[in-house]
């Protein structure tokens, strides 16, 4: 290295992430999640977010690859009869893997670490919480709906497993952080006869494991109960799946380009 230069960054591959087959399976669904997020290069199951720069300071949120229909109402293009009839609630669990550093920030963020974690009508945008048809409850002890939090339940950290539920039969949305219910959050929850509700979690520079009923890891690092029914043992007939990928990227059009700048200035 000369003298007065600074060695070269060596170039940083780039992995392709894995886009989802088509199939019944509900998995991760980052095609259709915010840009910054991906899955951890050995594991699908993780959602790990860019951190990067100004990316710290901002929520990344991310749904399943398909959506679940409320008891005998059944995906439009199914012609079969009554599916399911029978099902009461439907689970889904996340589980903090690690917390992400946020060292490279040039001042000190106010809750730089936390996770929301529920449910959202297929409508609802990709900001858990903040809009009409969009639930969560938060790893910092709050509840959302329509940009509305208040206090519940308990806070949750690294390795803790929460389990959402939504109950079908009571119209409610409850939480369990391990094995204790944290009461319900969310009563009333009414799905438009035209929607589909979607497994949701939003994530701020936290690594997220997530289980639809696969218990990545083994079922031993995971939460299970004989009355809970996980979204991958639903039949197709009660679910839809969201908007696919091209086959191709050569079949996309590049419509706009976003960039995020911070800089720091020092008098």
């Amino acid at each position: 290295v000369a003298a007065g230069l600074k060695p070269k960054r060596k170039e940083e591959v780039i992995v392709e992430e894995r886009i989802p087959e088509c199939t019944e399976k509900f998995e991760i669904d980052f095609y259709n999640g915010d840009l910054h997020l991906k899955g951890a290069p050995d594991n699908d199951w993780i959602i790990d977010p860019d951190n990067q720069d100004g990316l710290a300071l901002i929520w990344g949120g991310v749904r399943s690859t398909h959506g679940i229909f409320p008891p005998c109402r059944n995906n439009p293009e199914s012609d079969s009869d009554c599916a399911n009839e029978n099902l009461r609630s439907i689970v889904f669990q996340v589980k903090i893997t690690e917390l992400l550093p946020t060292r490279h920030l040039p001042f000190d963020e106010l809750d730089p670490n936390d996770i929301r974690v529920g449910f959202s009508f297929r409508s609802s945008p990709l900001v858990l919480g903040e809009f009409p048809g969009s639930y969560c409850c938060t790893s910092l002890g709050k509840r959302a709906n329509n940009n509305v939090f208040t206090d519940y339940g308990d806070s949750f950290g690294v390795g803790d497993v929460v389990t959402a539920e939504l109950d079908f039969e009571k119209a409610t949305i409850s939480f369990w952080k391990n094995s204790e219910c944290m009461g319900v959050a969310f009563s009333n929850v009414v799905i438009p006869e035209d929607e589909a509700v979607y497994p949701h979690i939003c994530v701020k520079n936290c690594r997220v494991s997530v289980n639809f009923g696969t218990f990545p890891g083994g079922e031993e690092e995971w939460i299970k109960r004989p009355e809970w029914t996980f979204p991958n043992s639903l039949p197709s007939t009660q679910t839809e799946r969201a908007p696919v990928p091209p086959d191709s990227k050569s079949d996309c059009t590049v419509l706009m380009m976003v960039s995020l700048f911070m800089d720091v200035i020092f008098f």
